[in-house]
């Protein structure tokens, strides 16, 4: 019997841990498992999706289309007329916006409207995933709904109900001082939200500008009195420069903290991206400034070798190895690699990949520039096309290139 508890008692604890591991993984989602793809259909010009075998399971039909988010996609049936579809190709909403975000983050989606004065900008609302309105279209500034279930406005942040739960006395003035205080809001990212604080001074005329960090409480958990730039980079960590660090005396250098402000490496590094999947970090740094991954100590596990690189997503990325000069044109040289840095597909010179691996595949795009034409391509990691098209550059009311360079799976969230 003690036996039995004991093995039940670890059972438990087993998945209190992956729960809780499952729980750290990318702050604010907007990727869906669906294995849909948009693709170019040649003989009809429209743009239908794909399987992962290749096939065509909804039919083309649409000018343009976006990948699925949530269950559903955006698709353009006019140039400037959307609308939403299941997995069956059913129309599921037609916005009466005019505008909207392609991708749920968490289960919701901003949309914007222009008001009728020309020239203005438009103003941010954000619906559920039934596409109700939780927050009308009356904001400058709206962020995502965060993990946290709290989105950022110009006014604070709003819980999922559309009520304003956190706000930091906007736009507060002191008479005394003749100074005004306007903070900007960022949006939620493991715990934190990462504000600008703005100090307006009426009698000198000036502006002077701080960044912090607080918790869901409203309460500071990194002052602002150190630090000139906070970025959320994921996996629990903020990217900081302070007000003294720099390269050659020009540039800031970057270092990683904790949620709690606590110092995880230096600033050492000349930028920094994000964990999109939570496990390794492209980072500048070296000699060079040339571009590599660290983990969350911050130790260097793929060496700083390539111009630029992505964030991994599902255990892959694609990097430039180098730039290619041919007379006037500049070429980059693309690689796909793993993260111990082992180049899975050495794209070469006129191969561009236009999307992040995504449900099992990516898409490149190839340039055939004494034909003037393009060859977009769907391919596993292992370089195996699934789906192609071709287009002519002069057709443009032909060309299709789809959404394919999926946003970040984290919000903006970063002052200076």
């Amino acid at each position: 019997m003690k036996t039995k508890s004991f093995i039940f008692c670890c059972l438990c604890i087993v998945l209190l841990i992956c729960n809780a591991c499952e729980e750290s993984l990318s702050q604010n989602k907007y990727e869906d498992n669906t294995k849909l793809w948009p693709a170019f259909d040649s003989i009809t010009s429209k743009v239908g999706y794909i399987n992962e075998k290749g096939e065509m399971v909804i039919p083309p039909q649409y000018k343009g289309a976006g990948f699925f988010s949530n269950g559903k996609a955006l698709v353009y049936i006019e140039d400037y007329k959307t609308q939403f579809i299941d997995t069956k190709g059913n129309v599921v909403y037609t916005p009466e916006a005019e505008g909207c975000d392609s991708y749920f983050y968490n289960g919701y989606m901003k949309f914007y409207k222009y008001p009728t004065s020309f020239g203005i900008a438009p103003k941010y609302g954000l619906y559920d995933s039934n596409f109700n309105v939780v927050l009308p279209d009356d904001f400058i500034e709206l962020g995502i709904m965060s993990k946290e279930g709290l989105v950022a406005t110009e006014l604070g942040y709003y819980n999922k109900k559309g009520e304003l739960a956190l706000t930091l006395d906007t736009d507060s003035f002191d008479i005394n001082t003749a100074s005004a205080i306007v903070y900007k809001y960022g949006d939620f990212c493991d715990g934190v939200a990462v504000i600008q604080v703005t100090r307006f001074n009426k009698e000198r005329l000036s502006y002077s500008y701080s960044v912090g960090a607080i918790n869901t409480k409203g309460e500071w958990v990194i002052d602002t009195t150190s630090y000139r730039y906070l970025k959320s980079v994921g996996g629990g960590l903020l990217a900081y420069s302070d007000t003294t660090t720099t390269s050659n005396g020009l540039y800031p250098l970057f270092g990683l903290m904790d949620t709690h402000g606590n110092k995880v490496t230096e600033p050492i590094f000349m930028d920094v991206k994000n964990f999109e999947d939570d496990n390794l970090l492209p980072a500048s740094c070296g000699k060079y400034s040339q571009w590599g991954y660290v983990d969350k100590t911050g130790t260097i596990r793929i060496e700083p070798q390539f111009i630029y690189c992505e964030p991994f997503h599902e255990g892959v990325a694609w990097a430039c190895k180098s730039m290619i000069y041919d007379g006037d044109v500049v070429d980059n040289d693309y690689c796909l690699i793993d993260t111990q840095g082992n180049v899975l597909v050495d794209f070469g010179k006129d191969v561009r990949p236009y999307t992040c691996y995504h449900n099992g595949l990516i898409g490149v795009v190839v340039v055939d520039r004494i034909n003037k034409k393009k060859f977009y391509k769907y391919i596993d990691k292992n370089n195996n096309i699934v789906y192609s098209w071709e287009q002519d550059f002069d057709k443009t009311e032909t060309l299709f290139s789809p959404y394919l360079m999926l946003p970040s799976r984290f919000p903006k969230n970063e002052q200076k």
